[in-house]
């Protein structure tokens, strides 16, 4: 019954009732099921994010994820069939129109991704003049330009010029890491150039050390082995030593691997916060933002809501203004250590009354007179502190989110969580 909710019923739905629709049409995976999904993502009824969802479930109709896309549970049996397949080749040809003038510009990227998957037909001059559109997001122009590539589209040379002299970062930086699939050699002085360049943004440079770990010639080896050299004396930018350290880790070769070894001795050695200091600067807000609110595992927005804008679980506190609060190094210490600090109202206690009897859960107040205990089933005990005897030390419900992101996502999230002012 989830699976037959069409587009325009959807509407006010919750988001999480939205994706059980689009998962439950992905567990059915025919050509009806197919036509639906794709219809989502152009529904001007469901929020961007929920189109994204839509997007991406199309995009891996033909190899599900093994997670559950609503529980995040590991889920077995969404194999691709010759149904699912069938579906592909008779659905996405005759939807692709509809996709390019329908999709919300914040989409438009993802969906020429979508069409260089599944090598859908298209015109490739019409991509060629986006790269040149001013009017369009940097995002499709530089995924417009990837396609060209993917394509090995005539027009690649001339957008590959015209991209790399943009005066939009992100475009330039699209463009360096599409030459260094198609003509390497020029890419390397390229890349190399700019991850010297100081005036650089941050992303450009990030883009370029990571692009020259795929670059497996004695050339980008020889700049990864200075950078690295420069990471275990402290000479790498804050923002950058995390993808040094993962580029410099990328390429199993001796000198690499025993900078990488020194380094990571130098983050052990102290403590738990500076063990994950490549995490405190340089990440992407927007991915960030996905991790709150999508990751499927660490979804924060299970637990925390953010003022009105992202509605979220009651059993964290709101992060509504958290950057006005704390400052970087507190939030990253909040996700890796969340017992340092815990929010009043937030903690976990067992309490042992004088008469034996056991209460545990959240302390939602707490003064001379009474303890307000929330215990798991949601009732609340109140109790007097003389009546306590035994009383365990106050612990945070939250996870320690190291174990469920990897240093990457924790570093985007702490860029999100800095935005929250």
């Amino acid at each position: 019954m989830a699976s037959r909710l069409a587009p325009t019923a959807v509407g006010p739905a919750p988001e999480a009732l939205v994706r059980r629709v689009i998962h439950a049409n992905l567990i059915t995976g025919d050509h009806e099921q197919l036509t639906r999904v794709v219809d989502l993502v152009t529904s001007p009824h469901l929020s961007l994010a929920m189109r994204r969802e839509a997007l991406a479930t199309v995009r891996d109709w033909d190899q599900p994820q093994q997670r559950d896309r609503v529980t995040g549970f590991w889920t077995y049996g969404l194999e691709p069939t010759g149904r699912t397949i069938s579906a592909l080749g008779r659905v996405l040809p005759e939807r692709v129109p509809a996709l390019l003038a329908n999709a919300a510009p914040e989409l438009q990227p993802d969906v020429l991704k979508l069409i260089a998957k599944y090598k859908l037909p298209t015109d490739d001059a019409v991509f060629a003049a986006w790269v040149t559109d001013a009017t369009r997001s940097v995002l499709t122009r530089s995924a417009a330009l990837r396609l060209l590539a993917t394509r090995q589209a005539k027009q690649l040379d001339e957008s590959l010029t015209i991209a790399l002299k943009s005066e939009l970062a992100p475009l330039r930086a699209e463009a360096r890491d599409v030459l260094a699939l198609v003509r390497p050699a020029e890419a390397i002085p390229l890349l190399g150039e700019t991850l010297a360049d100081e005036a650089a943004s941050i992303p450009e440079r990030q883009r370029a050390v990571l692009t020259l770990a795929t670059l497996k010639t004695d050339t980008a080896d020889a700049i990864l082995k200075t950078w690295a050299g420069q990471l275990v004396i402290d000479q790498v930018p804050e923002p950058l030593q995390l993808d040094v350290l993962e580029a410099a880790t990328a390429r199993d070769l001796p000198d690499l691997k025993q900078a990488v070894d020194q380094f990571k001795v130098k983050l052990a050695s102290g403590d738990l916060l500076a063990r994950y200091k490549v995490s405190l600067h340089g990440g992407d807000a927007e991915r960030g933002r996905e991790v709150f609110v999508g990751h499927r595992v660490g979804q924060c927005i299970r637990c925390h809501k953010v003022g009105e804008t992202l509605a979220g679980g009651n059993a964290g506190p709101n992060l509504h203004e958290a950057a006005k609060r704390h400052d970087r190094a507190s939030l990253l210490q909040s996700l890796v250590d969340p017992n340092a600090k815990i929010a009043k109202g937030y903690e976990t206690v067992t309490l042992v009354t004088a008469d034996g009897k056991t209460f545990g859960g959240l302390i939602r107040k707490e003064d001379a007179h009474e303890i307000v205990l929330e215990q798991p089933d949601g009732k609340l005990v109140t109790l007097k502190p003389s009546d306590v005897e035994e009383r365990t030390a106050s612990k945070s419900a939250m996870p320690e989110m190291n174990r469920a992101l990897s240093p990457r996502e924790l570093r985007d999230l702490v860029e999100f969580l800095s935005t929250l002012r």
